[in-house]
């Protein structure tokens, strides 16, 4: 088919996984949307990726001089593309909808108001699987759909992701993409889809898991860094900036970028403030030793509680409470733990100040819950 007739380009960044790449592809091609070309950027691989032209005569492949990293990597593959739409996924990435593409395009040619169109993730950690039934409504205005992201706190991942979006090319282009202070940083995917709300107009959704997101399982203090702040803020909040240097300073903007920032930062000190008192924190919850316990919040140091509880057999852990992640098997959101008359105990796993006074005043009412904090067992 001729450029003019294609209407999805799918890019495909890859770095020396041959054989994850082989997966995608098989997966991208059993998509009931056939009117789409598959571009596979090679950030300059050193195994067999180049392969790939053998075994698929139709992929389009085309590969740097050096390795320039993610972000240049997709810029280049975007300004190849001949779609009128754009999807960003890579090598390690899974596509789960065959229809995806199908329905996608169907909500375009429905309402041409429709700037972009998500799906919802399914995340696998360790042993864990999960989709979220966060419920989202099948249209947004574009700044409604901000205001949605906000009282997320931006944590969305679970939910949906960069790559779970299908893009207008041509208005995707104009968001400067992938201009970034720090082009390696994790948050440029967050800065991407910003901006790119901040121009359009309108937002449909699939309700249905599109994509899949295999978690690192990797909690060690050297796989996580949580020690290292500098990093920390320039693979989290540099976000932030991207979005600020985009076009014309508003107070909607500078109210989300602090409200951003804001929540960015207290994640970032409470999980370091872990670090430097899980000793202690430990020997606090070595007293539960025979205690049924329930840890309020799934996030990393939640996580890292009940994993230190169930390789050290304590206490008798009876799952999370958690708003953001109650679809998950192992957590319920707090209206429904209220609702179970429950007893035992609760560690609230957080050491953000704000969060934890308002914890506290939500259990208060349960007569039968002790709660443990971790401040108290700071040094």
């Amino acid at each position: 088919m001729s450029g003019m007739d294609i209407k999805l380009s799918v890019i495909l960044t890859t770095y020396n996984r041959y054989t994850q790449l082989l997966n995608i592809i098989r997966n991208i091609k059993k998509q009931t949307f056939i009117n789409y070309e598959i571009i596979v950027a090679d950030d300059c691989s050193t195994d067999e990726t180049s392969l790939i032209r053998e075994t698929y005569p139709n992929v389009i492949y085309i590969k740097t001089s050096q390795n320039c990293g993610y972000a240049k990597n997709c810029l280049n593959a975007l300004l190849k593309a001949r779609g009128e739409y754009i999807i960003f996924l890579s090598d390690d990435d899974d596509l789960i909808c065959d229809t995806f593409f199908h329905e996608a395009m169907e909500l375009f040619d429905k309402d041409p108001c429709i700037d972009s169109v998500f799906g919802r993730v399914k995340t696998i950690n360790g042993n864990h699987e999960f989709v979220s039934n966060e419920p989202f409504k099948q249209t947004y205005n574009s700044a409604d759909f901000i205001t949605k992201i906000m009282s997320l706190r931006f944590t969305f991942l679970d939910l949906f992701s960069f790559s779970s979006f299908i893009f207008k090319k041509d208005l995707f282009i104009k968001t400067d993409p992938f201009k970034a202070i720090f082009p390696e940083a994790g948050s440029v995917d967050i800065s991407a889809i910003i901006k790119y709300l901040m121009i359009s107009e309108k937002v449909g959704f699939i309700d249905k898991p599109v994509y899949l997101w295999v978690k690192s399982t990797d909690g060690s203090l050297s796989g996580s860094r949580k020690d290292d702040l500098s990093y920390q803020i320039i693979q989290s909040v540099s976000a932030a900036f991207d979005i600020y240097e985009f076009r014309e300073v508003t107070e909607d903007k500078i109210k989300m970028l602090n409200d951003y920032i804001l929540y960015i930062f207290d994640a970032i000190a409470s999980d370091y403030r872990f670090l430097l008192n899980r000793n202690s924190i430990f020997k606090q919850i070595n007293t539960l030793k025979n205690e049924e316990v329930y840890i309020y919040g799934k996030g990393w140091l939640g996580l890292q509680i009940q994993s230190y509880m169930l390789s050290n057999n304590i206490g008798q852990f009876r799952g999370f409470i958690d708003d953001f992640k109650k679809g998950h098997n192992d957590t319920t959101d707090l209206a429904s733990f209220k609702l179970s008359n429950p007893t035992g105990h609760v560690i609230v796993s957080s050491l953000k100040y704000k969060d934890l006074l308002k914890i506290y005043k939500d259990l208060s009412c349960l007569q039968q819950v002790v709660i443990h904090d971790l401040i108290s067992e700071q040094i």
